[in-house]
């Protein structure tokens, strides 16, 4: 899909760096086969596509989107200038993985590193209005509970594949309190995840009691 241009066969794959470890490399090949596929349905007569799997830009996946932040591990890379151009996110990007099995549909993450990194086909990423919304408060929404319930009851489902389009995206309704009391919410939150990540321990009722904040803020 987005990973693979429209103006190159599929050619000869350029080794490189040997490692010791091919686990990655192999799955790095699986994922642009994958890809390589969904593009196939949707070339015009007279496009092509290519297959790399070395490059010096890291892919942002599926996988990579754990508890609302980007997982820097088990990346695949690309050197395509114009997936490059066009899908490099930028600090502050919320990114909404749109298509999935239905137990991932619906994750998003806040994009706020330095990286030369791109997002994925199957990732969008959501446009929102910074003047009046944190996009750390829009992240915290869109992976709370009622929200993912939400995604569930209106994503289009196939065989072990779901999809939230665009459109069905933009009907969501965000609840939107003052900038300031949407900085007090990210505070508290901040507060859970921080122990949580400093103690390296999964806190009990984690979720329930980021939800509770919430609550408390938006009923």
């Amino acid at each position: 899909m987005s990973l693979l241009g429209s103006n190159f066969k599929a050619s000869a794959v350029n080794m490189g760096k040997v490692s010791f470890d091919s686990t990655s490399t192999i799955k790095g090949m699986i994922f642009q086969f994958l890809v390589a596929l969904e593009r196939c349905y949707e070339m015009q007569e007279g496009q092509f596509v290519y297959i790399e799997r070395f490059g010096d830009v890291s892919v942002v996946r599926m996988g990579n989107i754990v508890d609302g932040s980007i997982d820097w591990n088990d990346l695949v890379y690309t050197d395509n200038e114009q997936d490059i151009e066009k899908l490099s996110p930028h600090r502050g990007d919320v990114l909404f993985n749109r298509t999935n099995s239905p137990i991932h549909v619906g994750k998003t993450a806040l994009y706020e590193d330095e990286k030369s990194a791109i997002f994925a086909g199957y990732l969008v990423r959501v446009n929102y209005k910074k003047d009046v919304i944190r996009g750390k408060y829009l992240n915290y929404i869109l992976n709370s509970e009622p929200m993912r319930q939400h995604g569930f009851s209106v994503m289009v489902k196939s065989i072990n594949q779901a999809n939230i389009s665009a459109s069905l995206l933009a009907q969501y309704e965000i609840p939107l309190p003052p900038l300031k009391d949407q900085d007090e919410i990210i505070s508290k939150l901040e507060v859970i995840e921080d122990i949580k990540k400093r103690s390296g321990l999964i806190i009990d009722n984690a979720s329930s009691r980021k939800q509770a904040i919430l609550d408390k803020y938006l009923k």
